[in-house]
């Protein structure tokens, strides 16, 4: 009888530390290891990196690992994931927080959530060089016979579908780069792509005569830019948001924004309560 108790109760034990493990919050987990575990995309100048050393660089690199300093934690950038995958990652804890700067918008918060923003994108559509068709005139792109080229799942795949059903779309897997998007216009694969402005004028930089920007009375879009975290983890998003409201007012993000757009024409800096 005595041996039935105690194996009765070494299971209750078992049972309720497996449970607590199964609803440990991401807040306890990061934490207990001192660490935040990112998952992340390459996307420049957002996030790149050195195909030699594997370092990571970019603007959202900078703002992660300032964030982690200020906390007092340890950065690891833990995997390399497609838009559309990493809900999934946090849902299953894979990652803590899906890195690379993503944009707020109504599909996804019914999923997952977000920290406040950290500045605003400026969206931009570009055609291929001398293709002044859509210029001033959007409503051009919303025809069947007009292909947009898109990547599946990040936000401006939504903003395709919304604003320009009527076209076809051409998808680019998750892991493809912006210079994948530009060179789909380049080489006539697609009439026109929607994306951030950064991206298209580095392109531009680098492959002059390629692709520009249709123009416009004013930006396309401006996209909230955030982290991402698992919904429901009230703790967590709250330590990175109060992490992210003193980097906001000490301005010690602004020096890499303004790295990469000195003429602050790309990015909108979110303002200072005091301003």
């Amino acid at each position: 009888m005595k041996y039935i108790l105690l194996s009765i109760l070494l299971l209750i034990i078992n049972t309720s530390n497996a449970l607590s493990g199964e609803h440990e919050s991401v807040y306890d987990r990061v934490m207990e290891s001192q660490t935040i575990r990112c998952g992340y995309a390459l996307w420049p100048p957002y996030m790149s990196m050195d195909v030699n050393t594997g370092q990571l660089s970019g603007i959202m690199y900078d703002y992660v690992e300032t964030l982690g300093k200020n906390l007092g934690l340890k950065i690891e950038w833990a995997e390399e994931m497609g838009w559309g995958d990493y809900i999934a990652a946090l849902e299953n804890n894979r990652i803590d927080v899906y890195c690379p700067g993503t944009s707020w918008n109504a599909e996804r918060a019914r999923l997952a959530d977000f920290t406040n923003p950290m500045y605003f994108m400026k969206s931009a559509i570009f055609v291929k060089q001398g293709n002044s068709q859509f210029d001033n005139n959007l409503s051009a792109l919303n025809h069947e016979d007009i292909t947009l080229t898109i990547v599946e799942g990040d936000i401006f795949n939504k903003i395709s579908n919304l604003e320009f059903p009527k076209s076809k779309k051409l998808d680019l897997p998750q892991l493809a780069t912006p210079a994948d998007l530009f060179l789909s216009v380049a080489d006539g694969k697609a009439d026109a792509t929607i994306t951030e402005a950064m991206a298209g004028l580095n392109f531009m930089k680098e492959r002059s005569g390629r692709i520009q920007m249709v123009k416009l009375e004013k930006p396309f879009r401006s996209i909230p830019i955030a982290l991402s975290i698992k919904g429901g983890e009230y703790r967590f998003q709250r330590m990175l948001d109060i992490a992210s409201y003193e980097m906001l007012i000490n301005c010690l993000f602004d020096s890499s924004l303004t790295k990469y757009d000195p003429k602050d024409e790309l990015f909108l800096k979110v303002a200072t309560p005091f301003k």
